[in-house]
């Protein structure tokens, strides 16, 4: 089934919008009012004095300011989302007071407040509880993704917080980690945890465990976990996985590498110290070539059972590299996107899972004009990071390709009236 979409911009020009990252939904639950962020600047990281506007863009356009954060970044946003089970009346996001790190509850016609004494990553679907990692420990090992200030409890993991109460505990500790003996195991206050997603249900979530390599590179594994930490599971652990999505509560597909692949070849066989001298080099040139490392590397976006591991490619060489991968309620349809590519332009993409077809949505450009050629290439730059809308008709996604940040929106036509959208 091929897709086509008409674009159009829901926020921008006043300042520089944005949603955050591709996991969270911006509409409310009637589609008629969205949430977004609005920045005073675009060619830099914020350092811990800068602030973000939240906002909430209604459907003709107005817009009306609900606050400010300090717990921001490019990427990540402040974790702003609405709060099920109404997904209408209530927000939440990630702040920063006096130096440190917790969230706050808005509802939005009272303007009351409630104060948590931890940031959060993701919410349950009954709002009952939010995960999260330590946001400050994340900045020191990728600035680009955590806040300025002070995560209480230290220490690392995967947290667990109550909303009620604010009641905070550690669900998944280092050491659990550390214990699952990967094949490249880490030392102690080495590794990190990234990028928590509940599956659709709430009943289990999946998180990257990450620590830096000798050679400059970075070893990732893909582990899933029941939402009082238990049942921990590693399902990928080819050294290389980067974004993922939940297709339904037991299965998901993940960028990533199969074990087969010549890099885990070169670990299994003890090669690594022969080839680490030309290991920065080749990055650099695989940065500029990515099909070739596609090809070369084995990665590709792979379909994984929880538990189980992985089934095999999805759509195997179709994609042009890494994106940030959701699906329709279905599960037929995946939307992901690219990273810039030479001419600095990214794809938003559509792929019919059960027609084996990829459309091709939208070709952007992603260097605004007045900022550094290696711009899109750092951590200030503007990915899409598509996200469906509630109803499964629209998209929504962050683009420069205007000259300024901005939150666009991509009404789908699909081919015939009654097609299956699932």
């Amino acid at each position: 089934m091929k897709i086509t979409a008409e674009i159009s911009r829901v926020a921008g020009g006043d300042g520089h919008y944005f949603c955050g990252y591709y996991d969270l939904c911006p509409w409310d639950a009637p589609g008629r009012r969205l949430l977004a962020l609005r920045a005073e600047f675009i060619d830099r990281l914020p350092s811990g004095g800068d602030e973000v506007d939240i906002v909430l863009v209604e459907v003709d356009g107005r817009r009306r300011f609900l606050g400010k954060t300090r717990a921001w970044n490019w990427q990540l946003g402040c974790r702003l989302q609405w709060l099920p089970p109404d997904h209408s009346s209530r927000i939440i996001y990630n702040t920063e007071v006096g130096g440190k790190l917790g969230a706050e509850i808005l509802e939005i016609e009272s303007g009351r407040v409630q104060r948590l004494p931890c940031p959060i990553f993701a919410v349950t679907p009954d709002a009952k509880f939010a995960l999260t990692l330590d946001f400050a420990e994340l900045r020191q090992r990728r600035k680009s993704y955590g806040y300025t200030g002070r995560f209480q409890p230290e220490g690392g993991g995967v947290f667990r917080m109550e909303l009620a109460t604010g009641r905070v505990e550690r669900i998944v500790s280092p050491n659990d980690l550390r214990e699952m003996t990967p094949r490249g195991k880490p030392g102690s206050g080495q590794d990190w945890v990234n990028h928590i997603l509940l599956a659709p249900g709430g009943e289990r979530f999946c998180f990257l465990h990450r620590w830096n390599l000798a050679d400059g590179g970075t070893y990732s594994r893909l582990l899933t976990a029941a939402l009082d930490g238990s049942g921990l599971r590693c399902l990928l652990d080819s050294g290389q996985v980067t974004h993922c999505g939940w297709v339904n509560d037991r299965e998901l597909v993940a960028w990533g590498r199969r074990s087969g692949a010549v890099a885990g070849i070169i670990r299994r066989r003890g090669l690594r110290n022969l080839v680490r001298p030309v290991l920065p080099l080749a990055r650099r040139f695989f940065s500029r070539h990515r099909l070739l490392h596609q090809r070369v590397a084995g990665d590709d976006y792979l379909l994984l059972r929880d538990p189980g591991g992985v089934v095999g490619p999805v759509g195997e060489h179709l994609f042009p590299g890494d994106g940030h991968c959701t699906f329709s309620s279905g599960g037929r349809l995946m939307l992901t996107d690219t990273y810039p590519d030479s001419k600095h332009q990214r794809q938003l993409l559509l792929y019919d899972r059960r027609d084996q077809e990829l459309s091709l949505l939208a070709a952007l450009d992603s260097l605004p004009p007045g900022v550094a050629e290696d711009w899109d290439q750092s951590g200030a730059r503007c990915d899409l990071h598509p996200r469906w809308s509630r109803d499964g008709r629209a998209i929504c996604f962050d683009s420069v390709h205007e000259g300024t940040r901005g939150i666009y929106q991509a009404r789908l036509i699909f081919p015939e009236e009654g097609s299956c959208r699932n």
